[in-house]
């Protein structure tokens, strides 16, 4: 478990966390942020209280900025917990520096993915999901922060694509015609982690018209939301900042 969470624009830890590097009780942990006597104002600003799930249901957690974190370490004494104190700075002081890079070149992060991971074997007057689809996460990640070079959303994308064209007029028209003469081809999609080579589907360019506009009005609308949903449901603090962009997502 990493002892901080990159939250986009800043830095957080858990009370989760917290209580499983420190060796003490979850609810201990709880009670401690509870009994801090600060200002409301300080306490509004550096704790927010949230949920994580286990397999006997939601439980009640803190998230807590540098600040909040420093704030409770005042009630922790010993080597021990000075120790896990001091390596809790270096990780948030680690972090906010890779967000100062991020934040410095925002672009940055979005030229690498497209520029490391080229979509190989790619027929003329072919397109790929990939290729096509780098906005929807570039105006994910405008809002909420840089994810990971290796957080891509053509997957999901391609699935969907995948499904929807199969009852539209491309779909149709191919179940009518198996000799169409613009099918779906393979490509091989290259990957910069442990993923590797993956072979993936390429469509003509006379679909591409109808999947940029299923791409803005059904996919972001309808299926983005779930999808950013289902994916960072373990990142209590990333979760609540997608879900405030969701009615910009729908509109």
């Amino acid at each position: 478990m990493e002892l901080v969470i990159n939250s986009g624009d800043k830095v957080t830890t858990t009370s989760v966390i917290v209580a499983e590097k420190f060796g003490k009780r979850h609810d201990n942990v709880i009670g401690d942020i509870e009994k801090l006597d600060m200002p409301r104002e300080f306490t509004l600003l550096n704790f927010k209280e949230g949920t994580y799930s286990t397999k006997t249901g939601n439980h009640k957690m803190y998230i807590m900025t540098r600040e909040g974190f420093m704030s409770l370490m005042m009630s922790l004494t010993g080597a021990k917990a000075a120790k896990f104190r001091a390596d809790f700075i270096n990780a948030f002081t680690m972090m906010e520096e890779l967000i100062r890079k991020q934040i410095k070149d925002p672009l940055n992060h979005y030229s690498k993915r497209i520029l490391d991971e080229p979509t190989n074997n790619l027929p003329e007057v072919y397109w790929s999901v990939f290729d096509e689809s780098h906005s929807v996460m570039l105006k994910v990640e405008k809002a909420v922060g840089v994810f990971s070079q290796f957080d891509l959303i053509d997957g999901s994308i391609g699935k969907r694509w995948k499904s929807h064209r199969t009852t539209s007029s491309f779909g149709l028209a191919e179940i009518e015609n198996p000799f169409s003469p613009n099918p779906p081809k393979k490509c091989m999609h290259s990957f910069k982690d442990k993923r590797g080579n993956i072979e993936c589907a390429c469509y003509h360019n006379s679909e591409i018209v109808a999947f940029k506009g299923w791409l803005k009005n059904t996919y972001t609308k309808e299926h983005l939301p779930k999808y950013l949903e289902t994916k960072y449901a373990d990142n209590v603090a990333v979760l609540d900042k997608v879900k405030q962009i969701f009615p910009k997502l729908l509109k």
